[in-house]
This record gives C-alpha cells, structure tokens and sequence, in this order.
C-alpha cells in the first residue's frame, strides 16, 4: 500500500468556505486518505491547523478541533 503525507494545505482548505475549489481537492483527498487507510499527518500540521484556524480564521481554540 502506498502511504501519502497531508500537509498544513490541504487539512486547512478543507476547512476554508472561501474556497470552495480548493476546498472539493482537499476533501476529496482527506476521504481518499481515510478509506484507503493510507494518509499520514503529523503532530507538526496538526499545530500549523491549529495556529491557521485560530489566528487567521478567528476560531475559538476549543472549537478548532
């Protein structure tokens, strides 16, 4: 099976409403991820998400989860 990385990318445009383009390729890619089982993030873009979402985007901490 081949793994692929998620960058900071394509966790925070799957978020991002103000791209809806860019935000179908990232959740696309988020679903193919989890139904092959073959995606990997890191502890390292999951911090960036959090920094993306909370400062960039205004969302509360707890929400950003």
């Amino acid at each position: 099976m081949t793994r692929f990385f998620l960058d900071t990318n394509i966790v925070a445009y799957a978020d991002d409403l103000d791209a809806p383009g860019k935000q179908a390729v990232a959740l696309d890619l988020l679903g193919r991820a989890y139904a092959e089982s073959a995606g990997v993030i890191s502890l390292q873009v999951l911090q960036e998400y959090f920094v993306t979402a909370t400062r960039k985007r205004g969302v509360a901490p707890a929400d950003s989860a």
